[in-house]
């Protein structure tokens, strides 16, 4: 299965709050996993475990069919 990607933009957007207060505020304690010029990212896996356990935002358990 190939990995998910998350960027910056859509974590914060997932969680609720804005990017620049993610970095600020959350970004040393959970650094990305992948680094591509300015743009940060982290797998579905990791994206999804910071949203469950900062934020609180209830994550259900998909599995996608492959068609």
């Amino acid at each position: 299965m190939p990995i998910e990607w998350v960027s910056l933009t859509q974590l914060s957007k997932e969680c609720g709050i804005d990017k620049r207060t993610f970095i600020a505020n959350y970004m040393a304690d959970n650094p990305p996993q992948r680094h591509v010029g300015d743009r940060k990212s982290w797998t579905r896996a990791d994206a999804n475990r910071i949203k469950r356990d900062l934020f609180g935002v209830e994550i259900e358990d998909v599995e996608v069919e492959n068609n």
